[in-house]
């Protein structure tokens, strides 16, 4: 049996109650989301903060005596002098090229290999797995496999290209004096080539699967009303299928070209960088300035104009496709 002085404080307690579940509500979403915004913090933000730090002074660990030295922009105007640096525009092009010919293959690619995998057939769960094998191939792994493929001499390249009375393909390239096997990797007419469609090989497999999963989202009535209105197969796929995937295209699209633009495990592995500098990415230069040059302040200052490219080039890519202003829905 509750007494009076129970009943007096009861509205009062309910109250206190009430606002204390508010706060709690409140504060649970990122009670949720603080282990994932402490990762964010400790791997992402103080890494990029010191990056930023370290392009402004001198960290060149052949020079310990300089360590430490503010230089402020004395990087960055070495690096945009062609006469100082005569690297970096050239791996700034082959940069751009190695990601165009790369996620542009890929994207044509895996939205041929969605358009089928969409379809009914015996057998397309065993497709569909088989398809992922060679996104979880670590790029070091497909470099190595790629670069026994494209060997001269014992690769399966030209063995197949030999058996196909493709011989005299070093020839017709302008590689050799005298029919024989292409050196692929050896040569910079073909390096470039090469590496690039080692990571075709291995990304189209992204592009597959997020657009398939597009694709699923997409509903029959949309294309059975476009075939009342008389549309045929390739009128729905380019008014119905294309731009209801839009969205999934932009984003798959800018972040493949992120992850390419910063890939140097595959290039690495393949030729290094080499041959001539030919396959020399603004990436695989910025790791060379530190693992080999030792320069972590003019390596810093790369890793800065490099974040500033793809900062500004994301935020171009958003506004000339509309979808920060809502999409497809628009």
């Amino acid at each position: 049996m509750s007494s009076s002085y129970d009943k007096i404080d009861t509205p009062i307690a309910l109250a206190i109650q009430r606002r204390g579940r508010r706060w709690v509500n409140a504060a649970l979403p990122y009670a949720f989301i603080s282990p994932a915004l402490a990762m964010i913090l400790v791997f992402t933000l103080i890494p990029l903060a010191l990056v930023f730090w370290y392009s402004v002074h001198n960290w060149d660990l052949r020079k310990p005596w300089e360590q430490g030295q503010f230089v402020g922009l004395r990087h960055f105007l070495t690096i945009l002098d062609p006469g100082r640096d005569e690297l970096f525009y050239p791996s700034l092009l082959k940069s751009f090229i190695w990601v165009f010919g790369s996620v542009s293959v890929q994207f044509i690619c895996g939205l041929g290999l969605a358009l089928m995998l969409n379809q009914t057939f015996f057998g397309r769960a065993i497709y569909r797995s088989i398809m992922l094998c060679p996104w979880a191939v670590s790029g070091v792994l497909t470099g190595l496999i790629w670069v026994w493929m494209f060997h001269e001499t014992a690769g399966v390249i030209n063995d197949l290209l030999d058996r196909a009375g493709l011989l005299h393909l070093g020839l017709w390239l302008g590689l050799s004096e005298v029919p024989r096997r292409v050196a692929w990797l050896a040569y910079p007419g073909t390096a470039m080539s090469a590496i690039i469609v080692a990571n075709v090989w291995r990304g189209i497999a992204f592009f597959a699967i997020s657009l398939l999963a597009g694709l699923q989202t997409i509903s029959e009535d949309v294309y059975e009303a476009g075939a009342i209105d008389g549309a045929g197969q390739w009128q729905q796929f380019r008014y119905v299928t294309l731009p209801l995937l839009r969205d999934v295209i932009v984003v798959t699209t800018l972040l493949r070209s992120i992850w390419t633009f910063n890939f140097v495990d595959l290039i690495y592995t393949m030729t290094g960088g080499g041959p001539a500098n030919s396959t020399l990415t603004l990436a695989v230069y910025t790791m060379e300035k530190t693992t080999v040059g030792l320069n972590y302040g003019y390596a810093s200052a790369l890793a800065v104009i490099l974040f500033l490219i793809l900062l500004g080039a994301s935020v171009f890519y958003f506004k000339i496709t509309g979808f920060a202003r809502g999409g497809a829905g628009e």
